[in-house]
């Protein structure tokens, strides 16, 4: 079932969380240690992501270490002010920008995007939180059984726009978006797993595919400026519109 939804629409869920084994929240700045896991630490001098020598193991450090990669966070603190640009595919464990940075993180390719597989807190004192989103997708946990571990994905971010966005978790972990807002400027997909707490503000269109027993959870806004918006439920219409 595909319905039209007039702009500036306000859709408030809040039912059907799924009981599943207990899941502890790891926030952020509480990443677990795993085996092959470390962190990477901002230190640029240029703008290139993909250029190890913008990259240290320590805050501030010397440059020279490896990537993050998917089992990596990445940090941008006051090691470097310089931008950051990744122009290809970026997966890792997760982002932490912080507000002793003041340069932005842009992410740019469509196609291949950017993957977070664990959490991301954006508090950076340049524009949408430092971190630029304007034509690109953000893909949030592409495989539960791959996501570090079956964590919850955690957001933290007060004023930060996202283009497209696509949450693909399973197995009753959620996106939880905590007391935050997440804007998607344009369009949302909802594959697998539970939208949880907050407010999803999404001016383009939203399409739930999920299995039965999902939801949208917290506050979902339809603020586009189009005179109509596509919400597609129709994979899961009773589950993800329940309480509305």
């Amino acid at each position: 079932m595909t319905t039209h939804i007039p702009r500036v629409s306000i859709i408030s869920y809040r039912a059907l969380f799924l009981l599943v084994a207990p899941v502890f929240l790891v926030g952020f700045f509480a990443l677990p240690s795993f085996a092959e896991a470390a962190n990477r630490y901002w230190v640029g001098t240029s703008t290139d992501w993909s250029n190890t020598n913008n990259w240290s193991a320590t805050s501030g450090g010397v440059g020279g270490a490896t990537v993050p990669g998917v089992n990596d966070a990445a940090f941008f603190d006051t090691g470097s002010q310089n931008a950051s640009m990744g122009t290809g595919a970026i997966d890792i464990s997760g982002m932490s920008i912080t507000s002793g940075y003041s340069g932005v993180v842009t992410s740019t390719s469509h196609v291949s995007g950017l993957t977070i597989r664990m959490s991301i807190s954006l508090a950076g004192t340049g524009a949408n939180d430092g971190f630029a989103h304007n034509n690109g997708l953000v893909v949030f946990c592409p495989n539960p059984s791959t996501c570090n571990g079956g964590n919850h994905i955690t957001y933290t971010g007060s004023s930060t726009e996202f283009y497209d966005v696509k949450y693909t978790s399973g197995g009753g972990y959620d996106m939880d978006l905590q007391t935050n807002t997440m804007v998607v400027t344009n369009d949302f997909t909802f594959v697998d797993g539970d939208v949880v707490n907050g407010t999803l503000e999404v001016r383009g269109d939203v399409t739930a595919t999920a299995a039965a027993g999902n939801t949208i959870g917290g506050t979902l806004l339809l603020s586009g400026a189009a005179a109509t918006q596509t919400l597609d439920v129709s994979a899961d219409v009773d589950d993800i519109l329940s309480g509305t």
